[in-house]
């Protein structure tokens, strides 16, 4: 048995997500930016299909589960890439 991706997994309402891409409406105005955050207010069937998300200003667009991120995963995966040096020392 193949073993499952998290692209495979399809998210429920209320999931709070990152855009990774632009979209926009038909009048080609952008209504939602990369890097957007949104909510799942419509989960699909299987992982085929799109989300509907919400935005905080109340417009909706639909993304496919490979266009988005979990938000919390994508905040702790900005956090690992620190831009620390690597010789920084707290206790110097």
């Amino acid at each position: 048995m193949p073993a499952l991706s998290s692209f495979d997994l399809v998210l429920p309402q209320g999931t709070q997500v990152v855009s990774r891409v632009e979209r926009r409406n038909a009048k080609g105005q952008v209504s939602c930016l990369a890097g957007s955050v949104g909510t799942i207010v419509r989960s699909p069937n299987d992982g085929s299909h799109t989300y509907r998300i919400q935005l905080p200003n109340r417009t909706e667009v639909s993304l496919k589960r490979h266009q988005l991120s979990i938000r919390k995963e994508y905040q702790a995966k900005g956090l690992e890439q620190s831009h620390v040096p690597s010789d920084f020392d707290l206790f110097d």
